[in-house]
């Protein structure tokens, strides 16, 4: 019988190659820019999603690979606990990763955070950064102060939105704010007995917020003040996310996936857009693996700051290991953001030092 869904022929069989956006439905087209698969759906989506100039959408007989890959299930004695669907076949892309990376600057601030917890990368020039205090600073590539906003409160995150408005979580008084003009305004009000930890503003103009109560651990989508999705249980009821005073830090990669840093079970989490897992990643066998700060690149790489063996974990979209940086002298790396160059900087908790790094070729 004859179906819709393009099938990538080998020797052995004929398989499904199934949406990267979904991770459901079959694909029918391709995004040479991006290299993800797509089915005819999810098209709009990932051009309203994702800020990638100019989308080249194709068929499968225009398609350019840069780099061809089957993924089966795997758990990788080397790589940790990765986690895959079955029957599932999807493309990676070519990883212009360097094998040595490198530090370009390493940033003195002139009044650097006893404990530097957050980045935003404004540029390449600037960053916005938090740490135990209640206030927020805006400082440049050479150390200096450039603005500083006054909370009420410690902020437990910052994102930025489109505009590149700064916006922060406050665990306190239960809100996400926007720094309009210099002034605090409440964008967003949590649910009562919750708090909100972790936050990620998406290109889609939606908002990613990590919620807690009482130890309890979930993640919330909104679009404006309205929740639209919630990642909380599995499809047999078990919770995702493991109870524990430590916070979730979240962000989205470029083909809709939502990743995740789950302190307290000391695992990144990848989670569709759908909210099933996709994967898990405990780290490298025979070492603890304690990450933190989660952000994505322009590639889809996942990047993580992980403070036990005070280095970087590189992970591929599907949560295979690239890379482990640890030859650029991280000093229990914590704060963690890629700038518009794509180098990424690196805050050290202890010391408020920020090391700008050069990890792609």
């Amino acid at each position: 019988m004859a179906t819709s869904a393009h099938v990538l022929s080998t020797s052995m069989a004929q398989e499904i190659i199934i949406c990267n956006l979904c991770d459901d439905r079959p694909s029918q087209r391709f995004c040479n820019t991006c290299q993800v698969n797509l089915c005819l759906d999810c098209i709009d989506k990932h051009q309203d999603d994702i800020d990638h100039q100019p989308h080249d959408i194709v068929t499968y007989e225009n398609r350019i690979l840069h780099q061809r890959e089957c993924q089966p299930p795997i758990t990788n004695e080397l790589t940790g606990q990765c986690q895959s669907p079955a029957a599932e076949v999807r493309y990676q892309q070519t990883q212009p990763l360097l094998d040595n990376a490198r530090v370009l600057r390493t940033i003195r601030p002139s009044k650097p955070y006893k404990h530097l917890r957050r980045i935003v990368c404004l540029g390449t020039g600037e960053a916005w950064v938090i740490g135990e205090k209640a206030n927020i600073k805006r400082i440049t590539i050479h150390g200096s102060v450039k603005e500083k906003i006054i909370c009420q409160n410690i902020p437990s995150d910052i994102s930025l939105t489109e505009k590149g408005e700064l916006i922060y979580s406050d665990q306190i008084n239960r809100t996400v704010n926007i720094i309009r003009q210099g002034k605090i305004e409440v964008l967003i009000t949590v649910p009562k007995g919750w708090q909100p930890l972790g936050i990620c503003y998406t290109r889609s103009r939606g908002m990613l917020v990590s919620l807690q109560m009482s130890e309890r651990n979930k993640i919330v989508y909104y679009r404006g003040e309205e929740i639209t999705m919630e990642i909380d249980k599995d499809e047999h009821g078990n919770h995702i996310f493991r109870n524990g005073n430590d916070m979730l830090h979240v962000t989205k990669n470029i083909n809709g996936d939502f990743c995740v840093t789950d302190e307290n079970a000391k695992t990144v989490i990848v989670v569709n857009n759908e909210g099933r897992v996709r994967f898990r990643y405990n780290g490298i066998r025979a070492r603890s693996f304690e990450p933190r700060c989660i952000v994505t690149d322009s590639l889809g790489h996942i990047l993580v700051t992980e403070l036990s063996f005070e280095c970087i974990y590189i992970l591929s979209q599907d949560c295979n290991l690239l890379r482990c940086v640890e030859n650029c002298n991280l000093d229990t790396p914590c704060a963690l953001s890629v700038d518009n160059k794509g180098s990424m900087w690196v805050g050290l908790y202890y010391k408020g030092n920020i090391k700008v790094i050069q990890y792609q070729k």
